[in-house]
C-alpha cells in the first residue's frame, strides 16, 4: 500500500507511555503493507435516540449519539416490542393496560399471554404509533436500524398461544420493511432482524423447543416475502447471556432450531463489577475473561455436531454490571460507571471485538441511569457523559475523518494478540489505515503503567521506523 502518512493519529488510552525499543515492556507493530478485513461497524448502542420514559418530557439524545461515533441503534427496551403494538394481546392474564404500564403485570413479568386470537394478519390489529415514534428517530438520525423482534424488560415472557406469536413476530417485522400495515413508508429498513433477546435468562419461562417453533416459522414466512430483510442482511439471534453461552443453554435452543435458519447468532457480554468476592474495580479484572468468553461461543456451536461454519457473531449487549452496585451509587457521585478506567473497558472491547470479527455490536444502553453511555441528571439538570462515549468518539477515527478507505487499511499486527490477550496482557492495539493517513489506537486495561515501544513497519520511506 502506498501510505503517504499525511496523517498520522495516535490514540491512547490508560495508563500508557511510548518509550524506546531498549526499555519497552511491550511491543506494538504497525504494517503498513498489510491490508487485512474492513473495521467492522461494532460502534451500535441499545435505545433509541428518542428517550420518553418519562410522559411529561421527551428528550432526544441523537446529537450526543453522533458526536459518540455511533452509527447503528437496537431497538430493545425502548418500547418496540410485539406486546406493545399488538391490540389482541390483552388476556385474561395480561391486560393490554397493563403490557403498557411497563412491568404491572406480573413480578415482574407476565408469563402468560394470552393472545386473544383477534385476526393477527389484519392491519387493524396493531398499534404502531409509538414504536414507529422512536424507530422513526433512529432513521433521523441516520443509524442503522437493527430490529430486535420480541421483549422488553417487564414485558411478556410466554405463551401457550405459538401460532398467533408467530404471526404477530412476522407482521411486526414485516411492518418495518413497508410490507404490512404501511402507513407512511419508512424511507431504511432494517439490515439485521434479531429475534429475542435472552431467551436463557428471564425474557422467555417457556420451553426451548416452542420458542425455537416460534422462531421457525417466523424465518419462513419472512423468508418468502420480497422484502430487502433477504438481499441485505437477515434474520439471526437470540441474544443469549454469558450463562447460556457456557453452560449449553444457547446449544439447546439453537439444536431445536436446527441449521441453516441462522445469518447470525447474537449474545451479550457483561464483566461483572462487584458482588462476592469481586472487585469494583474495573482494572482488577483479568481482561481474558471477555476472550474466554469468546471462544466458548466457538464450542457450543462445534459441539452441535453441524457440517457447517459459525454464522457471524452479533454482541447485541455489552457494557460492565452492576454486580452489588446500586442506583444510589450513582446518585450520591460514587458510580463505577463514571470512572475513567471505563473507557479503557470500552475501548478494548472495541479493539478485540475486531480480533474476533464480530459483525455487529451494541454498547448497553444510550442513557439508563448508571450504565448508560450518556444520561440526564436529573439533580443537576445536566446530561451526563461517560468515559465509554470518549472511547466510542476515538474509534469512531479508525472510519472516519475523511480518509476514504480508512475502513480497508491496516489493523495492527500485535505478537499473536489473541494469545496474548488470554496470557492476561492489559495492552491492547488497533489501527486501520489508507492513503490518506493511519490511525492508532493504544489501550491500557492494566492496574499499574505500561511502556509500548511503537514501530511502523513499511512506512513510506521503507523498512521500520520507530515511534518515539
Amino acid at each position: 500500500m502506498n501510505c503517504k502518512l499525511s496523517t498520522f493519529m495516535l490514540v491512547v488510552l490508560g495508563a500508557l507511555a511510548i518509550s524506546t525499543p531498549a526499555s519497552a515492556q511491550w511491543a506494538v507493530e504497525v504494517n503498513l503493507g498489510a491490508r487485512l478485513d474492513r473495521i467492522a461497524d461494532v460502534y451500535g448502542i441499545n435505545k433509541s435516540p428518542l428517550d420518553t420514559r418519562d410522559s411529561s418530557t421527551t428528550r432526544d439524545f441523537t446529537e450526543l449519539y453522533e458526536v459518540a461515533g455511533i452509527t447503528g441503534v437496537r431497538t430493545h427496551d425502548t418500547g418496540v416490542d410485539l406486546s406493545k403494538t399488538y391490540l389482541g394481546g390483552g388476556g385474561s392474564n395480561c391486560a393490554l393496560a397493563q403490557i403498557n404500564s411497563g412491568g404491572a403485570c406480573g413480578l415482574p413479568w407476565c408469563n402468560d399471554w394470552v393472545l386473544a386470537g383477534t385476526c393477527p394478519n389484519r392491519a387493524a390489529s396493531y398499534d404502531f404509533t409509538e414504536a414507529d415514534r422512536r424507530v422513526q428517530a433512529i432513521i433521523d438520525g441516520d443509524f442503522e436500524v437493527y430490529l430486535r423482534v420480541g421483549e422488553s424488560f417487564e414485558g411478556v415472557n410466554s405463551t401457550s398461544d405459538l401460532a398467533e406469536l408467530a404471526d404477530v413476530a412476522s407482521n411486526f417485522t414485516r411492518h418495518y420493511f413497508n410490507d404490512f400495515a404501511t402507513v407512511a413508508p419508512f424511507s431504511r429498513t432494517p439490515v439485521f432482524v434479531e429475534f429475542w433477546n435472552e431467551p436463557d435468562g428471564a425474557f422467555w419461562s417457556g420451553t426451548d423447543t416452542d420458542l425455537a417453533w416460534v422462531y421457525s416459522t417466523t424465518h419462513g414466512v419472512l423468508a418468502n416475502r420480497p422484502i430487502a430483510l433477504n438481499r441485505r442482511g437477515g434474520l439471526g439471534g437470540l441474544g443469549f447471556t454469558q450463562t447460556g453461552v457456557t453452560d449449553g443453554s444457547m446449544r439447546s435452543y439453537l439444536n431445536a432450531i436446527g441449521p441453516n435458519r441462522h445469518r447470525f447468532l447474537s449474545s451479550h457480554f457483561y464483566l461483572v463489577i462487584g458482588g462476592p468476592g469481586r472487585s469494583t474495580r474495573v482494572e482488577d479484572h483479568r481482561f481474558n475473561e471477555f476472550l474466554t468468553y469468546m471462544d466458548a461461543m466457538q464450542k457450543q456451536w462445534d459441539a452441535l455436531g453441524w457440517d457447517a461454519a459459525m454464522p457471524p457473531l452479533h454482541l447485541t449487549e455489552w457494557n460492565i454490571s452492576h454486580g452489588d452496585v446500586q442506583q444510589d451509587n450513582c446518585d450520591s457521585g460514587n458510580c463505577p460507571f463514571d470512572a475513567p478506567i471505563n473507557g479503557a473497558f470500552a475501548s478494548a472491547i472495541l479493539t478485540w471485538l475486531q480480533y474476533y470479527d464480530v459483525e455487529r455490536a451494541h454498547f448497553y444502553d444510550g442513557y439508563l441511569p448508571d450504565m448508560g453511555m450518556f444520561w440526564y441528571d436529573g439533580n443537576r439538570s445536566e446530561y451526563r457523559v461517560t468515559p465509554a462515549a470518549w472511547a466510542f468518539h476515538l474509534h469512531s477515527d479508525l472510519v472516519g475523518r475523511g480518509l476514504e478507505d480508512v475502513s480497508i487499511g491496516v489493523k495492527l499486527v500485535m505478537m499473536d494478540p489473541i494469545t496474548a490477550g488470554k496470557q492476561g496482557t492489559p495492552v491492547t492495539a488497533l489501527a486501520s489505515g489508507g492513503s490518506d493517513g493511519v490511525v492508532v489506537i493504544l489501550t491500557n486495561l492494566g492496574n499499574k503503567p505500561e511502556t509500548v515501544e511503537l514501530a511502523l513497519r513499511n512506512s513510506p520511506g521503507g523498512g521500520t521506523r520507530w515511534v518515539e
